[in-house]
């Protein structure tokens, strides 16, 4: 009976010792030992060992699959992100309701004089151009010909032109008339009118920065309007130039170095803190099968 008991026994514990010292054995000894030049075979351990080469494809890893363009634009302008920045600016702009300076010296805290320029110029360009198509698109030319043309037909008729035929003149040339004018409407409107919207938002822009930060909040259409800019900053500045910023910043390069700087009784804690639950079940599983070889070797 104690050669049936005592065979799984051992098997069992010799698969949680073999395991328990190859996971032991993976992370030391932290430094190679010699005895005179000849030098003791496992030392260091695999971790220490191969320390430069985890590091570089762990950057490589981590830069590659999870902080990568794609998957930081996901996420930095998911409706989750943007709820939450808009709740910040929220909270930021009613701190700033009792600021006394103008919008350019509040900004002028943050961003040199050319990107305050920069930042504006792009958001009144991009007014600018959408206005400018709208009205493009609406018909402006024709509803004005039309308004105008029905205005004017609608003053000469009645009284004595109706009693002489003439309104029926008129309405014979209404048609070719809104043409005509509608054309030449059209024609100003793609020659003038982004001039005339630029000049017109230019002129706000200006107006707008030279407002104090406390009467522009006072006012909630002055509160949405900023809270939109800021909004439209971050995502341009997310969907333009965050690329340039993974490549300046070479995520890869940071985490490489930083984990070479790392002591390997720090790499260890780390490790240990994320893996010591698994690396518990691996000497527990070691155990089992040791029971169960021990087991199977009785049947023979």
């Amino acid at each position: 009976m104690l050669s049936y008991v005592a065979a799984p026994i051992v098997g069992g514990v010799i698969g949680y010792v073999t395991n328990y010292l190859a996971i032991k054995m993976m992370l030391h000894p932290y430094e190679a030992h010699y005895v005179g030049k000849w030098r003791v075979p496992f030392t260091p351990g695999v971790v220490p060992k191969e320390k430069p080469r985890i590091a570089k494809a762990i950057g490589s890893a981590v830069a590659t699959h999870l902080m990568n363009e794609e998957v930081l634009q996901q996420n930095l302008l998911s409706d989750e992100m943007l709820s939450k920045i808009g709740e910040a600016i929220d909270a930021f702009l009613g701190e700033q309701s009792a600021e006394e300076r103008t919008l350019r010296a509040f900004l002028g805290q943050y961003f040199k004089e050319e990107e305050i320029g920069d930042m504006v110029g792009e958001m009144t360009g991009e007014v600018s151009k959408t206005l400018g198509d709208r009205l493009r698109q609406v018909g402006l030319g024709r509803r004005i010909a039309e308004m105008a043309v029905r205005s004017a037909f609608g003053k000469m008729g009645g009284g004595a032109l109706c009693a002489l035929g003439i309104d029926k003149m008129l309405q014979a040339v209404a048609a070719p008339l809104e043409d005509m004018l509608s054309n030449h409407i059209d024609e100003f409107t793609a020659s003038n009118a982004q001039g005339l919207i630029d000049e017109m938002i230019g002129a706000e822009k200006e107006r707008l920065l030279s407002s104090r930060m406390s009467d522009l909040l006072s006012d909630t259409e002055h509160v949405g309007m900023l809270r939109r800019l800021a909004l439209s900053l971050y995502t341009s500045f997310v969907g333009n130039h965050l690329p340039q910023v993974l490549k300046t910043l070479d995520i890869s390069s940071i985490i490489e170095k930083r984990i070479n700087e790392m002591e390997m009784r720090e790499a260890e804690a780390v490790i240990m803190s994320v893996l010591s639950n698994e690396m518990q079940a691996l000497c527990l599983l070691g155990a089992a099968l040791g029971a169960m070889i021990g087991c199977i070797n009785l049947l023979f």
